[in-house]
């Protein structure tokens, strides 16, 4: 039976919310997709993903194949964009299938040259400068023809997939969380610093990269501490989820949110994890507000532009020369941060791990069978505890296709295949959908609460591409989020 003194505190608790929050209930709980942004994406892919590539069909002399390859490209890139570009029921920004696509937009941005070459042309004649790759060879029809029954599978299993009860003991936020959050955040902010600490400081851990040989052997062992560090983003979430623009007037908020949010760059070298944690940190605020702040998001990626060449040119000024950091990268100018920035990601590109998975497999090498899968069953157990427990895909994707002593990260669609082939594929991508469907069912149900957007959140960024590193990111992390969640009264 429910007391006088629970009830009162229940209200209070209600009657916060309800100011703390906008209401969203009478609106998409996903975030309605502004007309801006479908104008945009419009405008996108007729130009980029059907005018310049019929262009090129027409300009350039091709076989049977070459046509075919790239009808079948603009079909999947149709076929992807479709959500956006057209009014879905219940599909709104922080939907999986539009976020994840508009962030693989955004991305492009660091190659601003694959916007402008489409314009430019030698005798009438475009050229195909990051346009279209060029000329594809059976792997890469094989690889198109996958990505494009992938998609279909994801939004059968999506659709078929029923309403399900689910019944989750998420809390609603006190008047004093705030004071809680902030208690969490500076012993969580003490356990990272003893780790550092406990390596000889932030520096020593850093020139261990390349003292060691590479970044894994330098973190061997350290798992469940690294990816506990490097999931702090989540304080400072969950801080806005509750307290909504109240979090914003706080100088502590701010603190936190920019110093883990580099947290995971300073545990593992990722700045891939500052990304993540920027990225949640706006859903929170897309969902809160109901909007899309264009002029920041433009202002934050050209700064995130800026990190990515700084943070990877102090990585690699280790790693590469197995030595101390060149700690004397940091007093370079903009444009050289630019310039590397543009090169590692043209250089990326070129590698093309999916189409080298498909030539591969499995005429030269086996199939994997699941043991890059196994790596999530493995994710909780140290490595040494269980010295040869499975790797993530990217492991074996450098290993037996490139047979380089580094990590390759190839997308879900080789990793996949890699692991269980075009059948499987299918099967597995209907099942992705499945989960899709859970996820966004108990997230309409639970939205109210801070914890289960939270954890919404995490797997649309970490989870939503369905490859090994991105679902072990999200098992490792939501662990720690949990006790966070408990921590903070609200779980």
């Amino acid at each position: 039976m429910i007391t006088k003194g629970e009830l009162s505190i229940e209200s209070k608790k209600q009657s916060f919310y309800s100011k703390a929050v906008n209401d969203i209930s009478s609106t998409n709980l996903l975030v309605d997709i502004p007309l801006t942004v479908r104008i945009g994406i419009i405008i996108y892919f007729f130009l980029y993903q059907f005018y310049f590539p019929i262009r090129l069909i027409v300009e350039n002399s091709g076989g049977f194949e070459y046509v075919l390859l790239r009808i079948i490209k603009i079909l999947n890139d149709f076929l992807l964009l479709v959500p956006i570009m057209f009014k879905w029921k219940g599909v709104g920004l922080l939907h999986p299938f539009v976020w994840s696509n508009l962030f693989d937009i955004a991305k492009t941005f660091k190659q601003p040259e694959r916007f402008i070459a489409p314009f430019l042309s030698s005798n009438g004649v475009i050229t195909q400068q990051a346009v279209i790759p060029s000329p594809g060879l059976s792997p890469e029809m094989k690889l198109a023809l996958l990505s494009t029954a992938a998609l279909l599978c994801t939004y059968l299993g999506y659709f078929i997939t029923k309403k399900q009860k689910i019944d989750l003991k998420y809390k609603l936020p006190s008047p004093a969380i705030r004071d809680r959050i902030v208690m969490w955040a500076f012993i969580c902010s003490a356990i990272a610093l003893g780790f550092f600490l406990s390596r000889g400081g932030l520096q020593a851990w850093i020139n261990s990269w390349g003292l060691a040989g590479s970044r894994s052997a330098a973190m061997e062992g350290f798992g469940p501490i690294l990816a506990f560090v490097g999931g702090l983003y989540y304080i400072p979430t969950l801080w806005i989820l509750s307290r909504n623009k109240a979090a914003l007037r706080d100088p502590f908020f701010w603190l936190f949110a920019v110093v883990f949010a580099f947290c995971s760059f300073l545990a593992t070298g990722s700045r891939y994890g500052i990304l993540q944690a920027l990225t949640t940190y706006l859903m929170a605020w897309v969902l809160l507000n109901k909007d899309f702040p264009f002029v920041k998001v433009i202002l934050g990626g050209f700064i995130f532009l800026i990190l990515f060449g700084v943070l990877g040119k102090l990585r690699t000024s280790a790693t590469h020369n197995k030595s101390e950091a060149d700690w004397s990268v940091l007093n370079e100018d903009i444009s050289s941060y630019l310039e590397y920035s543009s090169t590692e990601v043209e250089k990326r590109s070129k590698e093309k791990p999916d189409v080298k998975i498909i030539r591969r497999v499995p005429e030269e090498v086996d199939y994997l069978y699941g043991t890059s899968y196994l790596y999530l069953i493995a994710t909780y157990v140290p490595r040494a505890l269980w010295a040869d427990k499975p790797h993530s895909g990217a492991y074996y994707t450098g290993y037996r296709i490139f047979n380089v002593n580094w990590s390759i990260p190839p997308s879900e669609i080789g990793e996949v295949y890699f692991n269980f082939g075009t059948l499987g594929l299918l099967l597995f991508f209907i099942m992705k959908g499945c989960v899709f469907k859970i996820f966004v069912n108990s997230f309409r149900r639970y939205h109210k609460y801070a914890g289960a957007a939270m954890i919404y959140f995490m797997f649309v960024f970490t989870a939503g591409s369905f490859s090994s590193l991105g679902l072990g990111d999200f098992l490792r992390e939501v662990v720690f989020v949990l006790v966070g969640l408990k921590f903070l009264r609200l779980l």
